[in-house]
């Protein structure tokens, strides 16, 4: 892949992820039922840092390295939503936003997670999905807009 295809997809990865960070804060502050992906991504660097031995974390550096890590991981995975055809940038985004929403809702279980993170009630599990989903169409107009028409 040439750099500025590159460019493009991690550029509307970021976007993505941005976008979903953002929504995920307001959302986390105004609605009693929203997401909390925030304490799944704490809770998987918690797990992660006692098995090296580290048994002290403070909250709030644990909660910035969570949410950095959460930004850099899902602006990898937006990246993939890439594409040289504009309509085919929308059905991948589509299709990776869904499943990321879904796997946030499904997967917190089978990982021993906590799993009213992402499916507390009904409104928590079709805000998740609404979330990964926005995040993935913000990619894939961000990689749209920019590429040449």
């Amino acid at each position: 892949m040439n750099p500025r295809k590159i460019l493009l997809a991690s550029g509307g990865g970021l976007a993505g992820a941005a976008m979903l960070n953002v929504l995920h804060e307001t959302l986390r502050k105004q609605v009693p039922n929203a997401p909390r992906m925030d304490l799944l991504g704490m809770q998987v660097l918690e797990k992660t840092l006692a098995k090296k031995g580290d048994r002290y974390f403070r909250r709030k550096k644990l909660r910035r390295w969570a949410l950095m890590g959460d930004l850099l991981s899902n602006t990898l995975y937006y990246s993939w939503i890439y594409s040289p055809s504009r309509s085919k940038s929308w059905r991948k985004g589509m299709l990776l936003g869904t499943l990321a929403g879904l796997g946030a809702v499904w997967l917190p279980g089978p990982l021993h997670l906590q799993k009213s993170a992402s499916n507390r009630t009904e409104q928590t599990k079709w805000m998740t999905i609404a979330l990964y989903l926005t995040g993935a169409l913000t990619a894939a107009a961000t990689q749209n807009l920019f590429k040449k028409s």
